[in-house]
């Protein structure tokens, strides 16, 4: 939990010898015309971890109905870009290679709901549609199909068949991109992608 005070984590990074350049750059603090304050306050946090399980960035989920963003995330860093992190892959890696199978949900906290319930090849696209790069990473772990599972509310439902279309989109400018870099055809099998819709 990150406490509702505008410099509590600034106060906390000062002490332990951080510089405020040092702050600001891993996006935990922000610098605005009234100067710096922290960027997550009154938020449960949520530590993103890289796929070797190193601590990247955080979510923050708002705990009121009148916070702006529902979810407020890391900006951009050197450790950390949003759409080239899939959530808990780290823990979900041994499972996805096992199953050879990965199921990719929306949120966070869709992903460890998830995990609590013993779905344990689960990872989540970040609040995101499926990135090329998010594509890259699962193509690199060999794995046979991604099954995408967003939302099943009455939008997710709705817009299943055009997710569908999307990601085909995506692996086809996955596939010439890297024909492009390589100047040829790529012989490693892709990833076969699914949409579920769920009830």
């Amino acid at each position: 939990y990150a406490p509702e005070l505008r410099d509590g984590l600034l106060g906390y990074l000062r002490k332990n010898g951080f510089s405020e350049d040092e702050a600001v750059t891993s996006g935990l603090i922000v610098r605005n015309e009234r100067g710096l304050i922290d960027r997550f306050r009154d938020r449960i946090m949520i530590p993103l971890r890289d796929r070797k399980g190193r601590i990247v960035a955080f979510a923050g989920r708002a705990m009121r109905a009148d916070q702006p963003g529902k979810y407020v995330n890391s900006p951009q860093t050197p450790l950390f870009t949003k759409s080239g992190l899939l959530f808990a892959l780290d823990v979900a890696l041994p499972s996805i290679r096992r199953k050879g199978e990965a199921v990719i949900v929306e949120g966070q906290l869709d992903a460890i709901s998830c995990h609590q319930a013993g779905f344990d090849n689960v990872v989540a696209s970040m609040g995101t549609a499926l990135t090329e790069d998010q594509y890259g990473i699962l193509r690199q772990l060999k794995i046979e199909r991604a099954v995408v599972a967003f939302d099943g509310d009455a939008a997710g439902t709705a817009s299943a068949e055009k997710r569908g279309r999307d990601l085909v989109h995506l692996m086809q400018h996955f596939a010439a991109t890297l024909a492009n870099r390589s100047g040829g055809v790529s012989t490693t099998r892709e990833v076969r992608l699914y949409v579920a819709v769920l009830p």
